[in-house]
Formats: structure tokens, C-alpha cells, sequence
């Protein structure tokens, strides 16, 4: 999370290249997103945050307090603080919880000094995290750098026992855990750019400890921020893998900010998706989310509002260079599986992607045999009572009734692509719409991605 300069409303158009402006790919949900204001003004900081998101065609976000330390700050809070100023915009802003209580209550207890006492009132202040109304628990930190004077260190080990309780809740309450931890593979003294402010002079291997974390607790979904930004260098597309295909309970948040962190290991070059990272999200499609670490705060004395790293047209340069489907997955779909959003600015799109996923032969309506769902479920969406539910019935939810999730990857899998063929080419016309390229109108490239998402889904 590092202090960038406050770029003003008028450089929003700036932030956006003519290639995404031009033919805009899917709508994406942003999942970790941090209002820098006192709690006080955390109403004006978020009317910062939905005038950006309406610009940029951003669907929707997760707003998370920051890993606080345990001493109070000017600007610290939580999930209390963020889910009432929320209410003015229904289904565009969620919450997850933690970071200003549970965050401190970790780094202020060493791992010895934990005993029964102290387990029962941090599962206590998680359970009432968890019965709040969020939608997970973050952000929480492992290793947490220091890039300014102001910026604090933070480290626990990834296999603290109070995180091990705090997965525990998670589990039960069937909501992710979203970590901050600066990767890093082997013990190293601390690389000179980050010498001189309040970090230790060597920091520990984490990787061990959040390995021993991920395998004792299989049944807990963990998202590993800043996926794409590595201050240190170790956090490479083949530790990424390793991790990915060992832990599936694992998930990763993508963060294309550019600066502060080490280039070879970012995702993009220039406005160009690497191979090496387009190999890596198209083979874990349902592992990762868009989360760009995007600060928004209010005017104030002698600054303008605005944000810092938030940069929504290179995340969309990022998704027009992924197959249609996976796209898809990394924009929202997955978002709205592992934070179960049941409600909100879902699109047309998003739907319909998620109906594919449960008609598994095809045939554009679901019967009571896909349907994997509670029996009540289908019939209350089966409203003609023909023993089918079709996607006009799936896209008008009962309003006493949530969705059916879709399953995650440590669920089931997915299903392959039923045409590869067609798929192939209607992906070209997707791809061919999201550049630009002469002849492509819009009303073309939505045909083209419902072509897509019937075939290849």
C-alpha cells in the first residue's frame, strides 16, 4: 500500500487508453479498495470512490479498512465504521471487516503468549466480526512493509494460533480471509530501497509458515493481495503456480499499480498482458480476482479528492488480452462466488455465465437434475412449473431466495469447453471488438461474447 501522489477528477480520462475506452471489456468487480479518511469522513471519501467507479464503468467494490497496528490512528477504523456510509449505495459498495481490530489484537500478541484466555476473546471479536453484515475478514496482515515514515511495519508469523482461530470463524461463516503478506522465499537482509525507513534490517521467509497456514486449514478460503506487485522480488508467476496447483484454497488478488514494485515480476509490459502471466490466469481461471489497493480520500485542506493507484483502464487492457471466459471469471464471476455478492450490479453477462455453468448439457435451461442447488431453490425459480428452470426464470431471483453459488474450484471442477472449435473463433471476434479493430461495433462484440460464453463454457 504505498503513498502515491492525489491525482484529481480532471486525470480520469487520462487513466483510461484509447484501446479500452474504444470497446470496453467486461465490467469488473475491484475487491480491495481502502477509503483514506477519519471516520468521520469516510461519507465524503466514498463519494469519491462511486463518482470514480460510475467513470470508469466499474461495477462494483469491496471497501476494507487497512491492516491498522494495534495503537489508535487519525485514520483508523473497521467494517463498523464503512457498512453504515454504504447504505446511500445499495449493491455498489461491500464491506470486509478486521483490519482495524482483529489486525491489532494479532500483532500485539506473540505467538507464546497466547493461552485459552486470549483464544476465547479473539474468536469472540471475530464471530462478531463475522455476524456483522461483511462479506470476509482483511485486510490482515503478515508482513507488512514500510515505503514511507508514516507507513508502519507490521509482521507475525503466517502460522500465528490466533490466525489459525481466526480461519476457524472464517470457515464456519464460509467467508474468505484476505491476507497482506509481502512475499518472501528465504531470508534476506532488506533490499536498499526500503532500508532507510522503519523495517527491520533482515526479514524472515514467510512462504513456509503460509504453507503450514493454507494446508491446516483446507476447508479456508484465503486471498493473497497484491498479486503483480512485488516490492521484494521474490513473488514470481513460478512460485505463484507452485503455490496455486499445491493449495486450493488458495486465491489471489491482482494489483497492477506500477510503481514501488519490482518490474519483472508485474504482469503487464507496458499495455502488453506477459505470456508468461496470460499462461498463468488462463490455466487457474476461478483462482483470481481484481484487486487494485486503490486509497480514495475526501478534499481536506489544501488537497483536492481524488486517489492514488487507481488505474481502471489497465486492468482492462489486462482483461481484453484473456480469452472471453476467463476474463469473464477474473472481472466478476469469481468475486461474486468467493464473496458471495447475491445482490447488487450483477451483469447480463455475469448472469448468463452463470447459467452456463449449471447447464451442463447445454440445451439453454436447467433441470432438476443439474441443478445442484436446495430443491426449494429450483422450485421457486421454476415459476411455469415445466420441471426446467430457463435463464429468463435464473435472471429474476425470488426475493426471499439468494442464487444458487456456483462452485468453487476446491468444490468441483469446471467444465471443459463443449465446442473448442467455435469457441476459437468467436473468442478471435471478441478479441477483435476489444482492440478496436475497424468493422467491430458493440452490438457485435455482445453477440460475440454471448456466442463465446454458450461454447466455451
Amino acid at each position: 500500500m504505498m503513498m502515491r501522489a492525489i491525482i484529481s477528477f480532471v486525470a480520469l480520462a487520462a487513466l483510461l487508453p484509447v484501446s479500452a475506452t474504444a470497446q470496453t471489456p467486461p465490467a469488473y468487480v475491484d475487491t480491495h479498495v481502502h477509503l483514506r479518511a477519519k471516520a468521520e469522513a469516510l461519507p465524503a471519501a466514498l463519494n469519491v470512490a462511486q463518482a470514480a467507479m460510475d467513470k470508469a464503468g466499474i461495477s462494483a467494490m469491496i471497501l476494507e479498512p487497512q491492516p491498522f497496528p494495534a495503537e489508535t490512528l487519525p485514520n483508523k477504523h473497521d467494517g463498523d465504521d464503512l457498512i453504515p456510509v454504504t447504505r446511500r449505495f445499495p449493491g455498489k459498495f461491500w464491506v470486509v471487516s478486521g483490519g482495524g481490530s482483529l489486525n491489532g489484537m494479532l500483532l500485539s500478541t506473540p505467538p507464546q503468549a497466547v493461552d485459552e484466555a486470549t483464544r476465547q476473546h479473539f474468536r469472540m471479536q471475530a464471530k462478531q466480526v463475522a455476524q456483522s453484515g461483511v462479506k470476509g475478514f482483511g485486510e490482515i496482515s503478515v508482513l507488512h512493509l514500510s515505503h514511507f515514515p508514516s507507513h508502519p511495519f507490521e509482521e507475525i508469523p503466517a502460522d500465528h494460533p490466533l490466525l489459525m482461530d481466526l480461519a476457524d470463524v472464517a470457515a464456519r461463516h464460509d467467508m474468505p480471509v484476505d491476507i497482506h503478506m509481502d512475499v518472501v522465499e528465504h531470508d534476506i537482509p532488506v533490499p536498499a530501497h526500503l532500508s532507510a525507513i522503519s523495517n527491520q534490517p533482515r526479514l524472515n521467509a514467510n512462504v513456509p509458515a503460509f504453507e503450514r497456514l493454507l494446508a491446516a486449514k483446507p476447508q479456508t478460503r484465503f486471498i493473497l493481495a497484491h498479486a503483480g506487485w512485488d516490492p521484494i522480488g521474490h513473488w514470481n508467476v513460478a512460485l505463484s503456480r507452485r503455490l496455486l496447483t499445491e493449495h486450493p484454497n488458495l486465491f489471489m488478488s491482482l494489483k497492477l499499480a506500477r510503481s514501488g514494485a519490482q518490474a519483472e515480476n508485474a504482469p503487464m509490459d507496458g499495455d502488453t498482458l506477459k505470456p508468461e502471466w496470460r499462461d498463468l490466469l488462463t490455466t487457474f481461471p476461478d483462482r483470481f480476482v481484481i484487486g487494485s489497493d486503490s486509497f480514495f480520500a475526501p478534499e481536506k485542506a489544501g488537497y483536492a479528492a481524488g486517489w492514488t493507484d487507481f488505474n481502471p483502464g489497465l486492468y482492462g487492457l489486462m482483461l481484453a488480452q484473456l480469452p472471453l471466459d476467463v476474463a469473464q471469471r477474473i472481472a466478476s464471476d469469481n468475486a461474486g462466488r468467493l464473496f458471495h455478492l447475491t445482490s447488487g450490479p450483477a451483469t447480463e453477462a455475469g448472469t448468463q455465465a452463470k447459467f452456463n455453468a449449471w447447464d451442463s448439457d447445454g440445451d439453454q435451461r436447467i433441470s432438476a437434475e443439474e441443478w445442484q442447488g436446495p430443491p426449494p431453490r429450483f422450485k421457486k425459480l421454476d415459476k411455469n412449473a415445466d420441471g426446467f428452470v430457463d435463464f429468463d426464470e435464473f435472471n429474476v431471483t425470488p426475493p426471499d431466495a439468494a442464487p444458487p453459488r456456483p462452485a468453487m474450484p476446491m468444490d468441483k471442477p469446471q467444465p471443459a469447453a463443449k465446442d473448442p472449435a467455435a469457441c476459437d473463433k468467436c473468442q478471435q471476434e471478441w478479441h477483435s471488438c476489444m482492440v478496436g479493430k475497424a468493422g467491430f461495433v458493440k452490438q457485435r462484440c455482445d453477440e460475440a461474447m454471448f456466442r463465446c460464453q454458450n461454447r466455451c463454457q
